[in-house]
């Protein structure tokens, strides 16, 4: 199965590339230099953004309280299993709502 995808360095990058009209979900780090996992949520939820999943090696009940409150779709404990990652895409495809494009636009590069 190939799931087409979309790497940033960081959350400004991604929030100034306008992607977030093309991409079906997000999955983000908890902790990122710069604006953090959970920053990146609040924009994205703020602005009718895609549905997000927040990764973390550091699940502890404060953070899953704060990711869950704060509007992901999930939480993904590292080392995160794959069978976890696809069933969060899934559902993510499932929670979008409107139309989307046929196709994620090509990055420059490519």
């Amino acid at each position: 199965m190939s799931i087409p995808s979309k790497t940033y360095r960081s959350a400004e990058e991604f929030l100034k590339s306008g992607d977030a009209q093309w991409v079906h979900c997000v999955l983000a780090d908890f902790k990122m230099p710069g604006i953090s996992g959970l920053q990146l949520l609040e924009t994205l939820v703020r602005e009718g953004g895609p549905p997000v999943c927040i990764m973390t090696s550091f699940a502890d009940d404060r953070t899953r309280a704060a990711v869950h409150s704060g509007g992901a779709v999930g939480l993904l404990e590292k080392p995160i299993s794959s069978a976890n990652l696809l069933n969060f895409i899934s559902a993510s495809k499932r929670k979008v709502t409107g139309v989307l494009p046929p196709r994620y636009p090509p990055s420059p590069d490519q």
